[in-house]
């Protein structure tokens, strides 16, 4: 699918000079990063360098105008993705060189994870009444899914907590009031108060907390900054919660404009970096939105039934990059 689609975009002649950076995550094993090199070259794509999210991470925020990661720092990346959450910590290094200080370390607690307290939170609290519905409305079940996420990303805005309310579809609206589980006056929304909200958050953000913590103590130096990425990086309730914990242990909390994006737009970087002539021009080009192309495709993987395929074409008189992110969900660049 992902040669298909380039093909169709940028041609087939192109192929040829094409270097595909596939994202996997930290916690992936050697054997797992070497089937899916093995699975990209049996369908065509020959020239294959696996990049860890994390390190890609890192590479973006230190190429970006005013960049907040600069050789001397020690840097904890934390890499909140949709499925897994993947940690590492580096010594940024002149050159934008990294080195290893503590293994890359994770977990299954991303965003997704969240989504799915929530939908167990209205098990518990209508009972049969919610079951049934999901049996009889599958495409109400998305929009609710959709309208949960839009409650999700402003949770915590501004430092606040308060109660949250989440619009639901009219089907489920007149099954919670016709068993009187919901009053005709609310407007097709419900309330979510503070404790349940925290209740649906805090399992999945105090696990990331736990990974952050063990990386930092696992470090050889200790972090001087935490680089917060990834689709649920952008989460105020998160971002409020990483900053709690440890901006009086790290000189600063860094939270990129696009956290969902730094990964795949790190990877191209870390494409372009192995063709060091061209690199500084490559890196000052990569910072052209005139420059920067973005395809979104949906790609069943090999190992984990992952989603993600996000194509970028930089515009070079070289070699042309592409970047494949597969880490659970897809996140549109801005």
């Amino acid at each position: 699918l992902a040669r298909q689609r380039y093909k169709e975009q940028f041609g087939a002649e192109s192929e040829c000079d094409t270097r595909w950076c596939l994202t996997v995550p930290a916690m992936w094993s050697e054997r797992a990063k070497d089937t899916m090199t093995r699975c990209a070259k049996a369908v065509g794509m020959q020239d294959v360098t696996i990049v860890l999210e994390p390190e890609a991470a890192s590479l973006c925020v230190q190429n970006q105008p005013g960049a907040e990661v600069q050789s001397g720092d020690v840097v904890l990346v934390l890499d909140c993705g949709g499925g897994t959450v993947d940690l590492v910590t580096h010594d940024v290094q002149e050159g934008g060189v990294v080195k290893e200080l503590a293994a890359g370390s994770g977990d299954c607690c991303g965003g997704s994870y969240v989504d799915a307290a929530f939908m167990k939170h209205m098990e518990r609290k209508y009972g049969a009444v919610y079951t049934d519905w999901i049996d009889r409305k599958p495409k109400d079940v998305l929009r609710l899914r959709k309208e949960w996420l839009k409650t999700k990303v402003i949770f915590g805005t501004g430092g606040s907590t308060k109660q949250a309310l989440v619009a639901i579809p009219q089907s489920l609206a007149t099954a919670l009031e016709d068993a009187e589980l919901m009053d005709e006056d609310d407007d097709g929304e419900l309330e979510v108060s503070e404790g349940e909200m925290k209740a649906i958050f805090d399992p999945i953000v105090d696990r990331i907390l736990e990974l952050t913590e063990a990386q930092y103590r696992a470090s050889a130096r200790p972090p001087t900054k935490l680089l917060l990425v990834g689709g649920f990086a952008g989460s105020p309730y998160l971002q409020m919660r990483v900053k709690a914990a440890f901006e009086g242990r790290v000189k600063a909390v860094v939270v990129p404009p696009t956290p969902g994006a730094a990964v795949v737009k790190g990877a191209v970087i870390y494409g372009l970096m192995r063709n060091s002539t061209k690199a500084a021009k490559a890196l000052s080009q990569l910072n052209s939105a005139a420059l920067l192309y973005k395809t979104v495709l949906f790609l069943t993987s090999p190992l984990l039934c992952l989603l993600l395929l996000c194509c970028l074409q930089i515009v070079l008189s070289g070699p042309v990059f592409v970047c494949m992110g597969l880490a659970g969900a897809a996140y549109l660049l801005k």
